[in-house]
């Protein structure tokens, strides 16, 4: 995606509206048909339209799905609070895997890496058995979440397009590296850094993640999160409703392109 453009005056889309507007047009014959659907004008087809324009689209997520992001930052934020020694003896990192704990000191950066197990029922990192069950839950629950916003996002560019959601949302799919039978690809990547003179532009934006063809940019309302680009070109803080200026979104280092990442500010 090439630069997006302000969009200060970006609209916000109901998540459970569009969703409640594609069953419906799946369950009827007449699927080209405008919707019903009230919620502020705003119907699968702006959204679309949005995207088509912007390349991107926020979505306002429900008091559960607000839930899953917040815990799931308030663990990380503890987890950064502890001691760099035992940090580092918990979950050392693995290069071979990009699991684990690392601190990066010539850019003021620490990260927690998780990686989904092949059946996506737990995350596979060094000292997985001294990270907390509820950190556990909570990795695999907020990647789940976020996973499943960017695939049924997919399918709603289907409907734009006319085409079979499957056409789509099959891109979003893990294909298991050869070296990593045992692992799936997809992973959560949860950062922080001590300070902001690292060389990264602070930009307006709330957590996100990418998955093929569209960036999805879910409405937590968590103040004090930030998010950093895979590609280590700009960092996106958490401004209220405020959308900044998006640049080229690229997921590297992944076939499937299913990554979820966050920066945790000190």
């Amino acid at each position: 995606m090439e630069e997006l453009g302000t969009a200060t005056a970006a609209p916000t889309f109901s998540y459970a509206a569009l969703q409640a507007e594609l069953s419906l047009q799946g369950s009827s014959a007449q699927a080209d048909q405008p919707s019903t659907s009230t919620d502020a004008g705003l119907h699968l087809q702006d959204f679309f339209a949005h995207l088509c324009t912007h390349g991107f689209a926020r979505l306002r997520l429900g008091a559960d799905e607000v839930r899953c992001l917040v815990e799931m930052y308030g663990q990380a934020r503890e987890f950064f609070g502890l001691p760099e020694y035992f940090k580092d003896s918990v979950c050392p990192y693995r290069p071979s895997l990009e699991i684990g704990y690392s601190h990066v000191r010539h850019l003021a950066k620490e990260f927690f890496a998780v990686r989904l197990t092949a059946d996506g029922q737990s995350i596979e990192t060094n000292g997985a058995e001294l990270i907390p069950d509820e950190y556990q839950t909570l990795a695999v629950e907020s990647f789940k979440l976020m996973d499943g916003l960017a695939k049924d996002c997919l399918k709603y560019i289907a409907t734009g397009l006319k085409v079979d959601p499957a056409k789509l949302t099959s891109l979003a799919e893990d294909f298991p590296l050869a070296d990593r039978s045992a692992h799936s690809v997809s992973f959560l990547h949860v950062f922080k850094y001590s300070s902001t003179e690292a060389g990264h532009v602070a930009m307006p934006c709330p957590p996100h993640t990418d998955s093929g063809l569209v960036t999805v940019i879910p409405c937590a309302q968590a103040p004090g999160l930030e998010i950093l680009v895979q590609s280590h070109t700009f960092v996106c803080r958490v401004v209220g409703r405020v959308v900044g200026r998006q640049c080229r979104v690229v997921s590297c280092r992944v076939v499937s392109c299913r990554v979820v990442s966050c920066r945790v500010v000190a």
